[in-house]
């Protein structure tokens, strides 16, 4: 059994709940990387890689400034959002 298993299931047992939260999560990020780097640099065998992959470069080049306007809008609204509902009031 993994560690970060054991760590969880010792955290559930002693009602650690925030330690076996960050167990699981750290669990699923590893797994993730881990199967990332197993495929590199395929990601669908044995035609298609990273670099055949990607968008062209002026496609890459016009999505910066529209992901950053969309984070300008996104991020006020849901600190907002949270503050109303979150509130204890």
């Amino acid at each position: 059994m993994f560690a970060g298993v054991k760590v969880a299931i010792i955290a559930l047992r002693k009602r650690h709940d925030l330690v076996a939260r960050g167990a699981a999560l750290a669990l699923i990020v590893l797994l993730v990387i881990g199967w990332g780097a197993a495929h590199y640099p395929m990601l669908v065998a044995p035609d298609v890689t990273i670099g055949s992959a990607a968008s062209p470069e002026a496609t890459l080049r016009a999505l910066v400034p529209i992901m950053i306007g969309g984070a300008v809008i996104l991020l006020p609204s849901l600190w907002w959002l949270m503050r109303v509902f979150k509130s204890k009031e």
